[in-house]
């Protein structure tokens, strides 16, 4: 999944994402934590995919993407 994003809607994110920052909403530990969870989850839920894209793009063997790439970040 590719998404294109103008110059516009790039600067309209970055000002977003930086309103959402000084709002102190990630400073919170639990907050992190329950982020961590989440990206482990979408990790977890897009394993092939990023697998499919290793190999296309770096021409990765699975088990070199898995050892290097992913069981680090599913510890």
């Amino acid at each position: 999944m590719t998404v294109q994003l103008s110059p516009m809607s790039i600067n309209t994110l970055v000002s977003k994402q930086r309103q959402y920052f000084l709002s102190h909403t990630t400073k919170s530990i639990d907050f992190r934590l329950t982020q961590l969870q989440k990206l482990k989850q979408a990790i977890s839920e897009s394993e092939s995919a990023i697998y499919e894209a290793l190999k296309a793009d770096l021409s990765k063997p699975i088990v070199e993407a898995y050892t290097s790439d992913n069981s680090v970040f599913m510890e």
